[in-house]
């Protein structure tokens, strides 16, 4: 992975979208934090998030998704578990001519893409999506899901049945 990010910076260099002296600042501060050059790129405020994701998307030949102003199926999200989500750190956001659409923050991780499609039981389309975004859904879709299950689960521990309306 550390090739890809020295590439990265070259690349982010030649198209003119951070400087040598931006890009060997985040290197230091990469050798003193452990951080990501990409995010300490962010951070410093060198680079927006969407240009370094639509480059980085480039490289790796796939699609970049910027999820917050994607418009994310709220059905298909939950197709995979929470876990699965978080442990992969990627989410359904669509369907179409039946694949799902998958924002992930790594998507060369073959591991995921199969972990996926063996819990669908759908061919995968994967779109390159920051983590921080991938985090901000998994918790916004995810959470709904946790306060129902927790409230089925206190009803059956208290032997609550559904009260209807008349």
């Amino acid at each position: 992975m550390a090739g890809i990010r020295k590439k990265i910076g070259e690349i982010l260099i030649e198209e003119k979208l951070i400087t040598e002296e931006q890009l060997s600042e985040a290197l230091e501060t990469q050798r003193l934090t452990g951080q990501k050059v990409g995010q300490i790129l962010i951070d410093k405020g060198f680079i927006k998030e969407s240009v370094l994701y639509k480059v980085l998307a480039d490289k790796l030949g796939c699609k970049y998704v910027d999820l917050e102003n994607y418009e994310i199926n709220g059905n298909v999200v939950t197709k995979i578990s929470q876990t699965l989500a978080q442990k992969h750190k990627a989410v359904p956001i669509d369907i179409e001519n039946n694949k799902l659409k998958v924002a992930m923050s790594e998507p060369t991780n073959i591991i995921a893409i199969d972990d996926i499609m063996l819990y669908t039981n759908m061919k995968v389309v994967v779109y390159l999506a920051s983590e921080r975004q991938i985090v901000n859904v998994i918790n916004k879709y995810f959470g709904k899901q946790v306060v129902s299950n927790a409230a089925e689960e206190f009803k059956k521990e208290n032997n609550i049945e559904d009260i209807e309306e008349e």
